[in-house]
């Protein structure tokens, strides 16, 4: 297991992932994760057990919680994390304690035996498709095979627990935690209020014993030239409340080959019209079609009237009309119908999306709400509970299991994913602005980052392979962009207007270009490290491999490309890629082998004939 941040990670029974996480979790009255500094860490390692001691704190506006924790661990198969804590002030919260993440991929399926708090037992399975609903309740104690013959189980202590598919929101784990959500919430903790919970891990068992080859942490990445899926259209948003893009701006979104532009319409804002005509005016300039998201409100008639009375007068382009509420957590099936009937009154071929403008929780919740639609869109982002990097690539998987259980009720509709960005974003989207003190909640600097760039090369591979016929990325500038806003408001740093991209840029350029081509399926040995993504159209391939880890990776390519060149993004080039993005990305070397070391976050994109 690994020490991480004062919890527990990777649990792992020689290669068998038993649990993915173990940790302490602050959240505020908005389910917004209140950040932890350690204020102490001592480690007491013996050859048969271990004794990890941690203090504390969490602080955000009104919220102050301290705890003092102590990880046990013994030969016997036993591993105890104790938390013990204290309000330092009165605030609201709606979850405070231990949280246990269980790994999809060695649980997914699999029987457990749950121990309620009144000692009645059952059994379940951890469920496959992802659970709208919590899957397990009311838990004491939870008992599985993780491998044949050794069984672990988790004593749960100090308050209720139930566990939730994370899936939902697009996390790599199903999580058991204390607060269950049927009880009233947000809940005011007053000052010098204790907590105190234990969570305790045994394995019990005949364990196989481990491979006594030699282990290598290199990645080995297969390509299986035979097998294919299509690669999604791609797309990116114009910035909400911006006024135009440069003439150089301009001409790096149309140099990505993207598939549409999204902009989103407030009809009930009086500024709607103005929108409208700008993002019209992009779109001409892109030579792209606008997919307009429609935030309807209260007045969902007269609100459609006057969006359609709009479309009359300018005839824009639109590849897709997506129904988003206002208020809500998915599009009313009146209301799609509704929009159906009056846009097609100015459109004819109108094509209705709709689905949630906040996660695939929602829709999963309320699959109904489908039924009247063409298309089936909701947004994605990695960090809707965890913010550190590992998280970032862990959370790449889930995408594969959230299309297969949206086939399951909505059937042969298009899925889309729109908008992706970094974090959750609030809805309607707030307009782009300055902030003093640094960027707004829902922004996260590592947008203009290496790591924002071999993440999204990945995520695009991911998109394909679980079927997403059409993504929307980031912004085309600003807080969320792929380059900094120039003529907007004033950024601060990392965000602060140049006239070159962010890295996330070529990311999309590296792919996009590929539009109308298919993506490889493809392995990587060791995915939460190197991921990678395989397309090829018209005679040409190219692999785009994403080192998701601060730490340097040696990935060897198999089968080898013949005659390939390489180019790398990684620190040593983001200057140039940054500054002068077109004479980068005519750089490159011939790739003598099949073997290549990946620094930190780096992306190498190898192209070759095939």
């Amino acid at each position: 297991m690994e020490l991480d941040d004062g919890g527990l990670r990777a649990v792992r029974l020689g290669e068998r992932e038993i649990l993915r996480r173990v940790y302490v979790a602050v959240r505020d009255l908005r389910w917004g994760t209140v950040p932890m500094t350690l204020t102490n860490l001592v480690v007491d390692e013996k050859p048969d057990v271990f004794t990890v001691t941690i203090a504390a704190r969490h602080q955000e506006g009104p919220i102050d919680f301290a705890w003092h924790g102590e990880i046990r661990g013994e030969a016997s198969g036993s591993v105890s994390f104790r938390m013990a804590g204290e309000a330092k002030s009165t605030f609201l919260r709606n979850r405070i304690g231990l949280c246990v993440l269980h790994p999809t991929d060695d649980c997914a399926g699999r029987m457990c035996r749950m121990t309620r708090a009144d000692g009645e037992v059952d059994e379940a399975p951890f469920p496959s498709l992802v659970a709208p609903h919590q899957p397990f309740f009311d838990i004491h104690r939870l008992a599985y095979e993780v491998d044949p013959g050794v069984r672990a189980e988790m004593t749960f202590e100090g308050e209720a627990f139930e566990t939730e598919d994370q899936r939902n929101w697009s996390d790599d784990s199903y999580k058991t935690y204390s607060t269950p959500q049927r009880l009233p919430k947000p809940v005011e903790v007053k000052a010098g209020t204790r907590i105190d919970q234990t969570v305790t891990l045994r394995v019990s068992g005949a364990a196989r014993p481990a491979s006594a080859g030699p282990r290598t942490h290199d990645v080995v990445f297969t390509i299986d030239p035979t097998l294919t899926v299509a690669l999604p259209r791609i797309g990116t948003a114009l910035p909400t409340g911006c006024e135009t893009l440069s003439a150089l701006q301009r001409s790096r979104i149309r140099a990505l080959a993207l598939a549409h532009l999204r902009v989103e319409l407030v009809p009930a804002q009086h500024d709607c019209g103005a929108r409208l005509d700008r993002a019209i005016a992009e779109s001409q300039a892109l030579d792209l079609p606008l997919e307009l998201a429609i935030c309807v409100g209260g007045s969902p008639v007269q609100e459609l009237r006057e969006l359609a009375a709009l479309l009359e007068d300018r005839r824009p382009r639109v590849v897709a009309y997506v129904i988003l509420p206002t208020h809500g957590e998915v599009t009313p099936a009146q209301v799609a119908r509704l929009a159906r009937s009056i846009l097609r009154e100015v459109d004819k071929t109108a094509v209705l999306a709709g689905g949630s403008n906040l996660h695939f929780t929602e829709i999963n919740r309320n699959r109904g709400c489908v039924e009247p639609l063409d298309i089936v869109a909701f947004p994605n982002s990695p960090q809707v509970h965890m913010v550190d990097e590992a998280t970032l690539a862990e959370n790449l998987a889930p995408l594969v299991s959230i299309a297969r259980t949206a086939r399951s009720f909505a059937g042969q509709r298009h899925l889309w994913l729109s908008p992706i960005s970094l974090k959750p974003q609030p809805r309607p989207a707030p307009r782009l602005a300055a902030s003093e003190g640094g960027p707004p909640r829902h922004v996260d600097e590592r947008q203009t980052s290496l790591l924002a760039a071999a993440w999204t090369a990945a995520h695009v591979g991911q998109t394909a392979r679980a079927g997403f016929s059409r993504a929307t990325y980031f912004q085309a500038a600003g807080w969320l962009g792929l380059m900094p806003m120039v003529g907007g408001p004033v950024l601060p740093a990392p965000f602060a207007a140049t006239e070159g991209v962010y890295p996330v840029w070529h990311a999309l350029a590296d792919l996009a270009v590929f539009a109308g081509g298919e993506v490889l399926v493809a392995r990587s040995t060791r995915p939460l490290a190197v991921a990678g993504v395989v397309v090829r159209n018209a005679g040409r391939v190219r692999i785009a491999l994403s080192n998701l880890t601060a730490q340097p990776q040696v990935v060897t390519i198999a089968p080898q490309p013949v005659d390939a060149r390489v180019r790398m993004l990684d620190a040593a080039t983001e200057a140039e890629a940054r500054t002068s993005p077109e004479s980068f990305r005519r750089s490159g070397d011939k790739l003598h082998a099949s073997t290549i070391e990946l620094s930190r976050y780096a992306l190498a994109t190898i192209d070759f004939a095939g």
